[in-house]
C-alpha cells in the first residue's frame, strides 16, 4: 500500500492485489489504518462476489503464482506454516475469514511456540489474506517477544575450532564462516568463483519444497552479492583439494558439534560465526559499520550492531567488576 501526495492537501491510496491496483484519493492525509480502512471498502465494492476459495485453496494459487520470483526457501517457510494451521481455518473461505479468526490462530499458537515463530505465521496469514483482497485493516495482537542477549563465540573459541579441523575436509568452510559467509553461501560456492585471493559471493543453496538442495543464483538479498578476499593460505588450499566444500550443510553442522564437544566448548550453531566476525571487525579490526556490512553482505545494520555492541558492552562490564573487586584486596 502506498499514500502519495497530490496537489494542495489531496493524497491517493493505492495497492495492487492479484494484478489490478485499487486507489482512493481523499483531501487529507491519512493515518495508515485509515487509509487501509479506505482501500478495503474499494476492493469490497469491486469485489462483491464472495470467493469460495479456502485458505489453502488461496495458498496453492499464490504459491503458483509467485514460484518464479520467491525463493524456495521461502516457498518451503510457508507451506510449513500452512500445514501446521488448524483444520476449521485452512478450510474456512477466504472471503469469511475475519479479524478475530487470525487472532484466535496467533492466540492459539502463542502457547508453546516462541514469539517470533508467532509473528512469522501472522505474516503469512495476512500476507496470503492481502494477496487476494482481504484482512485490510486488521490489527493482530502478537505475543511479546522476549530478549535474549546474543551469543558470541570468542576468538579463543573460533582458533580452537580451526586448529581442530585443519587436516580436514571441514577446515575452510569453517574459515569462511568465521569469516562472515553464511553457511547457504559456503555450501554453494566453487573454486570457479575466486577471482585470484577474492571469493565471489553471488549464489546460495537452499532447500526447495521438497527436500532437495538445489542452487539459487542469487545469496540472501542484494547486499550480499560480494567479494570476500581470503587468506593465501585458504586459496591454496581450495585449489588443491579442488573444492571450497564438498558435503552437506547437514553434516558441516555435525562436524562443528563434533569439535566444540571434542575441544569442551560451548555449543552454538554455525551462524554464530557471523557474530564473532562482527565482533571482531568492529572491536578487532576497528571497521566502519558501512565496512562490516559490505564484506559480510547484511542488508542492515540492526543485528550485526546488536552483536557487536553486546559483545564490547559484555567485556566492558566485566573490566569494570575486575577493577572494582581489585580495589577491595
Amino acid at each position: 500500500m502506498t499514500i502519495e501526495k497530490r496537489t494542495g492537501n489531496n493524497y491517493r491510496i493505492k495497492q495492487m492485489v492479484n494484478g489490478k491496483i485499487y486507489s482512493v484519493n481523499v483531501d487529507h492525509k491519512p493515518t495508515k489504518k485509515e487509509a487501509a480502512e479506505l482501500l478495503a471498502e474499494v476492493i469490497g465494492d469491486r469485489n462483491k462476489r464472495p470467493s469460495s476459495k479456502t485458505f489453502d485453496g488461496a495458498c496453492e494459487q499464490y504459491y503458483e503464482l509467485k514460484e518464479n520470483v520467491l525463493s524456495p526457501s521461502t516457498i518451503v517457510g510457508y507451506k510449513k506454516h500452512q500445514r501446521s494451521l488448524p483444520e476449521w481455518f485452512a478450510k474456512k473461505k477466504i472471503s469469511s475469514i475475519e479479524e478475530m479468526d487470525v487472532q484466535k490462530v496467533v492466540n492459539d499458537f502463542t502457547i508453546g511456540h516462541a514469539a517470533k515463530y508467532v509473528t512469522n505465521l501472522s505474516c503469512f496469514i495476512m500476507t496470503i489474506l492481502h494477496a487476494f483482497g482481504y484482512g485490510f485493516g486488521y490489527k493482530i495482537t502478537l505475543p511479546k517477544k522476549i530478549h535474549k542477549e546474543p551469543y558470541v563465540p570468542t576468538q579463543e573459541e573460533v582458533e580452537m575450532i580451526f586448529k581442530a579441523a585443519e587436516d580436514g575436509k571441514y577446515y575452510v568452510p569453517l574459515v569462511l564462516a568465521g569469516m562472515g559467509m553464511r553457511k547457504s553461501e559456503i555450501c554453494a560456492a566453487t573454486p570457479e568463483d575466486l577471482d585470484g585471493n577474492s571469493l565471489i559471493v553471488n549464489k546460495s543453496l537452499v532447500q526447495n519444497d521438497k527436500n532437495q538442495w538445489v542452487i539459487k543464483d542469487y545469496p540472501k538479498n542484494e547486499g550480499s552479492i560480494r567479494r570476500v578476499f581470503l587468506p593465501d593460505k585458504i586459496v591454496d588450499r581450495i585449489y588443491e583439494q579442488g573444492c571450497i566444500y564438498n558435503g552437506s550443510p547437514n553434516q558441516l553442522r555435525t562436524a562443528l558439534v563434533r569439535y566444540q564437544k571434542a575441544l569442551g566448548i560451548q555449543h552454538f550453531p554455525l551462524h554464530k560465526m557471523r557474530h564473532f566476525f562482527a565482533s571482531y571487525a568492529h572491536n578487532t579490526l576497528h571497521l566502519t559499520d558501512a565496512q562490516i556490512m559490505a564484506a559480510g553482505g547484511w542488508k542492515t545494520d540492526n543485528i550485526m550492531k546488536t552483536v557487536y555492541r553486546h559483545a564490547m558492552d559484555m567485556d566492558r562490564s566485566k573490566q569494570l567488576i575486575a577493577d572494582s573487586f581489585g580495589g577491595l584486596l
